[in-house]
């Protein structure tokens, strides 16, 4: 294994000396500096692509486990999806809700929370496979309560292969503690077929929600959306401002719970795909799920089409395009610049903060945080003008 991965090291190197313009088009001027960090992000997010086809998803991309087992795949281009209250059914605050202490902070407490997705398979012919996966049938979070009560809460879920919500790495990775000491009562939601919610014979956390089972992955993104909104109208019941914040596949939630929760107050996406069809011609994401897509006979445009009632970028916010903030990196090889750019034109460009680094390596992380606490300080102005 060591050997393929100083292989991989030396050409994602060589690939970076001899191909100093990677990167294409930037979305705003840029200095020199800015140009070479762009450049070195993209270089290596190409060779984290290639470690993770090599290692973690190599199993998992092999043909007969990627080849489609859901048929009727184009149910998902019926025209009624062209509007999304015919695919994300409106849910309700959880009411079965489990509370369990986890930790004991100075200022606030951790809970974990638990409780029963709200959920239903929209393709009938998937119902029989997602009944083979119980673990995804529950809900968990960790629930970031302040011992003063505060107004301002906010629901937050992590990106693919997010691992379970309790392990200290997820912890640190996501910047929880950040966003609760701004005042926040934090929300953090596990994803579908992630963590405590990944079925058993999952090779990776995730795996079974991006892969070349087309359905599942729609029916992943109605899961996730579901479950947000739930949770978000849970935090509705006693703070008066609800925001969403996601990166990466949390990204693409958050931009997805935006167009269907008119109740959220605000939403931070970082690095956010915006369409999944558009995705798979030019991202190194999961090159794996995209040659199974084509394999299985599924053109480009037919793409399009399975994907409409999931890309975010086919539909409008139903809040206001101020309350969005979007964080794209300039450099990156996983969510390429078009994705992030395609979203903002269509949604009458909201705010967005371009950094030079990648998905990897985000140089400039500093100033997007900058940008991103500018953007916090006008919401909770909000709080002072009621």
């Amino acid at each position: 294994m060591s050997k393929k991965i100083r292989e991989l090291f030396f050409l994602c190197f060589l690939f970076f000396q001899f191909n100093q313009c990677a990167v294409q088009f930037y979305p705003r001027p840029v200095s020199e500096k800015e140009k070479a960090q762009a450049n070195i992000a993209h270089a290596i997010d190409t060779f984290g692509a290639a470690f993770l086809r090599s290692t973690q998803a190599a199993k998992s991309s092999k043909p007969e486990r990627q080849k489609p087992q859901i048929q009727n795949y184009m149910f998902y281009a019926d025209p009624k999806f062209k509007d999304p209250k015919n695919f994300y059914p409106e849910p309700t605050p959880p009411a079965d809700i489990k509370k369990e202490l986890y930790q004991d902070k100075k200022d606030y407490q951790i809970f974990l929370l638990t409780w029963k997705s709200q959920y239903e398979p929209v393709n009938p012919e998937f119902k029989k496979m997602y009944e083979s996966y119980p673990e995804d049938w529950t809900v968990y979070a960790l629930y970031f309560k302040h011992k003063k009560p505060s107004q301002a809460g906010i629901v937050m879920t992590h990106g693919w292969t997010g691992g379970k919500l309790t392990e200290q790495i997820t912890l640190s990775i996501i910047g929880a503690d950040r966003l609760v000491s701004k005042g926040f009562d934090l929300l953090y939601v596990q994803q579908p077929y992630h963590g405590f919610r990944m079925p058993k014979d999952s090779y990776f956390s995730g795996e079974l929600f991006i892969s070349g089972e087309v359905s599942r992955l729609n029916e992943a993104m109605c899961q996730a959306v579901t479950d947000m909104r739930s949770a978000i109208r849970w935090l509705k019941q006693d703070h008066s401002l609800v925001g969403m914040y996601g990166g990466s596949l949390g990204g693409v939630v958050t931009l997805m719970t935006t167009v269907n929760e008119p109740l959220l107050d605000f939403a931070i996406a970082w690095v956010p795909p915006s369409s999944w069809a558009d995705l798979t011609t030019n991202s190194q994401l999961v090159p794996y799920v995209v040659q199974a897509i084509y394999d299985s006979g599924i053109s480009f445009d037919t793409a399009r089409e399975i994907f409409y009632p999931t890309s975010p970028a086919n539909f409008q916010p139903a809040i206001p395009k101020e309350d969005i903030l979007i964080i794209a990196g300039m450099g990156d090889n996983f969510v390429p610049v078009n994705q992030p750019l395609l979203l903002w034109q269509r949604w009458d460009k909201p705010q967005i903060y371009w950094f030079p680094g990648g998905h990897i390596a985000n140089f400039g992380k500093k100033q997007a945080l900058q940008a991103e606490d500018e953007f916090l300080e006008q919401q909770f102005q909000k709080l002072n003008n009621k």
